[in-house]
């Protein structure tokens, strides 16, 4: 009769066991997945900031040059616009 008991008490421990080994394994994998993320959100952030630099250096040289932007016809579909609605975008 103990020893049935101390087997039984056993089985459970290693099913606690495994169970815990694949808690362990699945917490494991959401944070490899947390890191993942974390350097697309940083490479996301550093191309908005390049972003950002070239649409500002754009800025910078029509005001040397004199115009409004980059040229008297614009329809807000240049270059320097669509760099401004991308960076504005992430």
């Amino acid at each position: 009769m103990h020893s049935q008991y101390l087997a039984q008490g056993w089985e459970e421990i290693k099913q606690m066991k495994a169970e815990l080994w694949m808690y362990f394994q699945d917490a494991d994998q959401q944070l490899q997945n947390l890191k993942r993320r974390r350097a697309e959100l940083e490479l996301n952030i550093a191309q908005n900031m390049v972003l950002q630099v070239k649409v500002r250096r754009l800025q910078v040289k029509n005001r040397r040059e004199g115009s409004s932007c980059c040229g008297l016809y614009c329809s807000n579909s240049c270059y320097m616009h669509v760099l401004y609605r991308i960076a504005n975008i992430f």
